[in-house]
């Protein structure tokens, strides 16, 4: 299974907005923060899941 498939479901710990995201756009988030609120974003707002494909 290739890195595309991986999601991970990114929740905002301050506005509670809810995201399925890829890889790169997951170490964005950690590098800019929450896209609706801008607070601080941290590996325990994340929960890895991983894309059937269907």
């Amino acid at each position: 299974m290739t890195s595309e498939h991986v999601l991970v479901t990114f929740c905002c710990s301050v506005c509670g907005e809810v995201l399925e995201v890829n890889p790169a756009m997951r170490a964005a988030l950690l590098c800019k923060g929450c896209v609706l609120c801008s607070a601080s974003v941290t590996d325990d707002d994340f929960e890895r899941r991983v894309d059937s494909g269907a």
